[in-house]
C-alpha cells in the first residue's frame, strides 16, 4: 500500500520508506494531559512526539535515533576561530620569489641588451638597397633569459615580448633571443615561414647565432630590429 507521501510501503502502520504514519486515524481521546517530562522532540523539526516510543517523527517522518528531552538545547557545531589578520611582513614576497634579475641566483644577468624595433614604409629591407625611412621606432629592454619574437594570437595564446603585429609576413612564432649566464645574446630562428636575416644574411633555423652591438635583424616585410649591446661589455 502507498503512504500519504506516495511511497510503496511494506508496513501498514508506518511507511517503511519515509516513516510517515500510514493512516490518519483519529488519536484516542486522552483522559488527562500527557506527561511532557517523558515526551520526546524530533531533532529535525523540533515537533513534540505524543508517543515517546515512536521510531519516526509524526510530523516530518525523520527517524528518531535517540530520545531528546523537551526543552533541551540543541548541540551546535563548533565555530571555527577567525583567522588572525595577516601582517605586512607575511604578505611581502619572499626572497626566493624575486625576479631572475639578481646575478647571485645564477640566472642570465640583465646586462643591458636592448632591441630597437623599426617599422619601415618600404617593403624591401635588403642590405644592398638604401635605407627607407621608418614610420616608428620602439626600444625594448631584454629582461628575460628568452625573448620571443613574432605576432600575437589570442586564439593560440601567443603573446611574444616583441610583437610585430603590424607585419603579416612575420610568423606567430618567428624567432627568439636568448641570454646565457655570461651575458651573451643569441638569435634563433624558430622555423619561420619567411626566414630571418642577420646583417643581410639568411640564418638557418634552430641554429643559435651570437649577437653583437649594432647587429640588424630583418624579418617580415617591413620590420627591422637593431641590437644595442651592453654599454660596459666588450662585444667582438
Amino acid at each position: 500500500m502507498n503512504c500519504p507521501n506516495g511511497h510503496l510501503s511494506t508496513s501498514e502502520d508506518y511507511c517503511s520508506v519515509c516513516g510517515v504514519k500510514m493512516t490518519a486515524d483519529p488519536e484516542p481521546i486522552a483522559t488527562s494531559e500527557p506527561d511532557k517530562s517523558q515526551s520526546t522532540v524530533c531533532p529535525k523539526c523540533q515537533t513534540t512526539q505524543l508517543d515517546s516510543n515512536a521510531q519516526f517523527c509524526e510530523n516530518c517522518g525523520h527517524k528518531l535515533n535517540e530520545v531528546v528531552p523537551k526543552g533541551a538545547a540543541q548541540i551546535q557545531a563548533p565555530i571555527a576561530p577567525m583567522p588572525a589578520p595577516s601582517s605586512p611582513e607575511a604578505d611581502a614576497p619572499h626572497a626566493s620569489e624575486s625576479t631572475p634579475s639578481d646575478p647571485s641566483t645564477g640566472d642570465p644577468p640583465l646586462s643591458g641588451w636592448r632591441v630597437e624595433c623599426r617599422v619601415f614604409k618600404d617593403a624591401t629591407l635588403e642590405e644592398s638597397t638604401p635605407r627607407g625611412a621608418y614610420e616608428s621606432s620602439t626600444e625594448i629592454v631584454l629582461k628575460n633569459p628568452v625573448t620571443q619574437i613574432g605576432r600575437s594570437s589570442q586564439k593560440r595564446n601567443l603573446h611574444p615580448e616583441i610583437a610585430c603585429d603590424w607585419d603579416d609576413a612575420v610568423s606567430h612564432r618567428h624567432a627568439k633571443i636568448e641570454l646565457d649566464s655570461d651575458g651573451n645574446a643569441f638569435l634563433v630562428d624558430l622555423g619561420s615561414t619567411n626566414g630571418t636575416m642577420l646583417n643581410g644574411q639568411l640564418i638557418s633555423a634552430d641554429s643559435p647565432v651570437k649577437l653583437k652591438d649594432g647587429d640588424r635583424i630583418s624579418l617580415g616585410g617591413k620590420t627591422a630590429l637593431i641590437i644595442h649591446g651592453p654599454r660596459s661589455a666588450n662585444n667582438k
